[in-house]
């Protein structure tokens, strides 16, 4: 604000801020509610979500492919936890995706790797496994 405009309300700026009779004072939680987006059409993100993927229909491996996956899951075994970085290929629902980062954990006897981000992804799904090269971090 500037002189001239503090200057128009300068009768007003000091008053204390007006209190309603009517209703009680809301939280922030319940202030911060009324500016949440509005969805007009809800589950229309989800649909454009699928439309996006890359649907594929599933794909058995051949044991080559198999026994590549399988020592890949044991060497990262060998080295938990680790640092690299990995390229993960799988198959969610109907779509073939791609998962790009750090495995923190991997659990065999819940045949699942567990990601850096919580998820969980089963062995069942993997398609395939590339370590990325290093960038020098």
């Amino acid at each position: 604000m500037n002189d001239e405009d503090t200057g128009r309300y300068s009768d007003i700026i000091d008053l204390p801020r007006p209190v309603s009779r009517r209703g009680k004072r809301l939280t922030m939680d319940q202030r911060a509610a009324q500016f949440l987006p509005f969805a007009a059409l809800p589950g229309y993100g989800d649909v454009i979500d699928r439309a996006s993927r890359d649907v594929r229909p599933r794909l058995e491996l051949s044991e080559d492919e198999r026994a590549a996956i399988d020592r890949q899951l044991r060497d990262m075994l060998g080295h938990q936890p680790d640092e690299r970085r990995w390229s993960v290929v799988y198959y969610r629902e109907d779509a073939l995706l791609r998962f790009r980062g750090r495995v923190k954990r991997v659990l065999p006897e819940q045949g699942q790797l567990l990601l850096e981000s919580g998820e969980r992804m089963p062995f069942d799904d993997l398609m395939l496994i590339e370590e990325e090269p290093s960038t020098g971090e």
